[in-house]
């Protein structure tokens, strides 16, 4: 995979591949023809890609012309119209595999004036893993090594299957053992006595093909104000400093504990940790308080995610410790409904929310609500309620002032 941002990929960089000589290998194939629609040429693409896809990810670059493996020269392809060829790869993607991509990235960078272009197919490593090419009755599963792609055997098969199952158990026990620590206040910092919510951002990456952030660099960086911005649930910078889990983002300042904090892994995994505000009413989440802040802050940690260039997929984790004989706060925008029971507290001192997966870090407001707003109600479904109402019937922030 060419270590450069997707849409920063330029001629020049391909170029570079040519005169580097950087030839085919794990995470690289070149192809010299886009697919004609022959059955075989289809079947061969989506070998290929779903090779990717079943062990470290990589990128099909098609329109280079190479020689045993060395690309020689970037041609491009015709393509006419790049939407429809998009398309069209597409199209072969999602009817050609089994299970469905969760995601694949297409590219094309224009080589030439008459029309021609390079076709960049960018393949996470997927986390359901292994994915069958099954277009037009082909029936093969294909792993990828330095020499190439090849047809997996019944023992590599079953090491596939496995090795999937594996990987989301460790994502799945590493959510566990977090939660752990901080209820038995081992977190990196010491916190307040009150109830608390986790968020944790888990790339896959982090258990496949872990890289280590430079945490000394990037806290030298968010320390002197330079991008990329990292927020706090207070809206503020808050003090950057050193853990030995990686770089950690709080407010304690001069004070003896903390209401938040944020830990950065070195593997890039990202936890936040939120203290809820003490209220008059006692044990209190402030429902609109806390979804607000949830809804402003996620589109940063994810462009942040991005900046570190983590690739997805990426588990996405909410829960609950500390929060037995807690309520849910009630704003007075949404009082009117005669069904809320403000009076009920929780039972349990841990909740546990469903894990969703990021497929992509892009995403913007109305992204961010469609995917968060799932959990939000079942954090309401927990003190008895159908759904928050916090947003409207048809799923839309109601816009208010104050909490």
């Amino acid at each position: 995979m060419l270590p450069i941002k997707l849409d920063d990929i330029t001629l020049g960089d391909l170029k570079s591949l040519v005169a580097n000589r950087v030839g085919e290998g794990k995470t690289l194939e070149y192809k010299r023809e886009y697919p004609d629609g022959s059955d075989d040429s289809v079947k061969k693409f989506l070998a290929g890609v779903s090779a990717m896809a079943n062990t470290s990810g990589g990128d099909f670059l098609i329109g280079i012309d190479a020689q045993d493996g060395i690309p020689e020269n970037v041609p491009g392809v015709p393509l006419g119209n790049t939407d429809q060829s998009k398309l069209r790869l597409n199209s072969w993607l999602r009817d050609g595999l089994e299970p469905r991509l969760p995601r694949c990235d297409i590219q094309t960078i224009p080589v030439s004036e008459t029309g021609d272009y390079l076709i960049i197919v960018r393949v996470p490593q997927s986390w359901i893993a292994p994915h069958r090419v099954v277009y037009k009755g082909h029936d093969k599963f294909y792993g990828r090594n330095a020499a190439g792609k090849y047809p997996l055997d019944v023992s590599e098969l079953r090491t596939a299957f496995t090795l999937s199952e594996q990987i989301t158990d460790r994502i799945r026990d590493f959510r566990a053992q977090r939660i752990a620590a901080v209820a038995g206040d081992e977190a990196p910092l010491p916190l307040s006595d009150n109830g608390k919510s986790l968020l944790h951002l888990v790339p896959l990456s982090a258990f496949t093909n872990p890289h280590t952030v430079d945490t000394i660099a990037l806290n030298q960086m968010l320390s002197s104000g330079q991008p990329p911005y990292l927020p706090t649930p207070n809206d503020s910078r808050g003090v950057t400093g050193l853990a030995l889990e990686g770089l950690v983002i709080h407010d304690m300042q001069s004070r003896p504990t903390s209401d938040f904090y944020t830990l950065l892994f070195r593997t890039g995994i990202l936890e936040l940790v939120y203290a809820f505000q003490s209220a008059e009413q006692g044990k209190c989440i402030r429902s609109r308080e806390y979804e607000w802040k949830l809804l402003a802050t996620l589109p940063y940690y994810l462009a942040f995610l991005k900046h570190l260039e983590v690739n997805p997929s990426v588990f996405l984790f909410l829960s609950f410790v500390g929060v037995k004989g807690y309520r849910l706060g009630i704003s007075e925008r949404v009082a009117f409904h005669q069904d809320l029971d403000v009076t009920t507290e929780l039972r349990k001192d841990v909740l546990l929310l469903p894990e969703v997966v990021l497929e992509t870090l892009n995403l913007d407001h109305d992204g961010v609500v469609s995917l968060v707003r799932p959990l939000l109600d079942l954090i309401w479904n927990a003190f008895g309620h159908p759904r928050s109402y916090n947003f409207d019937p048809n799923g839309k922030w109601i816009e208010n002032s104050r909490f």
